[in-house]
């Protein structure tokens, strides 16, 4: 009884279940458990690890979930659940693909993202009241997160000529519930 209360309650918000128990958000297939779960199979995982290569891992494994999801953002997620009118996604101004894809990625459970221009640098703010606790290893997620990001930005920008690097590798985690990371372009 219960579990029908929380699926009818998941239709609501734009989840959904379908006949064979997987969630769905949109097209996009997810799986939903409790956020110390989750901090905690990052943090035990890499127990052993010094904080330096820990960073570092989970910094290239955003990075490599970005890729992805950046290149599906664009060529799967803006066609069939954002685009208006007739624009196509290389079509639309740097501002308008940043607060797109902030605002889809803000409402997978992943924290509210946002990214602010400055000309050069990219600001990007994640707040969640839970994923960047570094008691329960929100660390290891924040690092998750900020290179995650620069390579969805890097993917919806492919076509600008521009390409975004983290600065420093550095992520400010000193906010148990934001993090902070800034994307400045790579010279070649």
């Amino acid at each position: 009884r219960n579990y029908r209360a929380k699926i009818k309650k998941c239709d609501l918000i734009g989840f959904k279940y379908d006949q064979d128990g997987v969630l769905w958000h949109g097209n996009e297939c997810n799986i939903a458990f409790r956020d110390i779960t989750f901090l905690k199979l990052l943090r035990d995982i890499t127990a052993d690890f010094d904080e330096k290569y820990r960073n570092k891992l989970f910094l290239e494994a955003g990075r490599d979930m970005g890729k992805g999801f950046g290149k599906h953002f664009k060529s799967q997620i803006y066609p069939k659940e954002l685009k208006k009118n007739d624009i196509s996604f290389n079509q639309l101004p740097k501002a308008e693909r940043l607060r797109l894809w902030s605002e889809y990625d803000s409402s997978t459970g992943w924290g509210l993202i946002s990214v602010i221009d400055m000309g050069k640098t990219l600001y990007i703010t994640s707040k969640h009241r839970s994923l960047f606790d570094e008691e329960t290893g929100g660390k290891c997620f924040s690092y998750t997160m900020a290179g995650y990001a620069e390579s969805v930005v890097n993917k919806i920008m492919s076509d600008l000529g521009v390409e975004y690097t983290l600065s420093d590798d550095d992520v400010d985690t000193s906010d148990n519930e934001i993090i902070l990371f800034h994307l400045i372009p790579i010279h070649h």
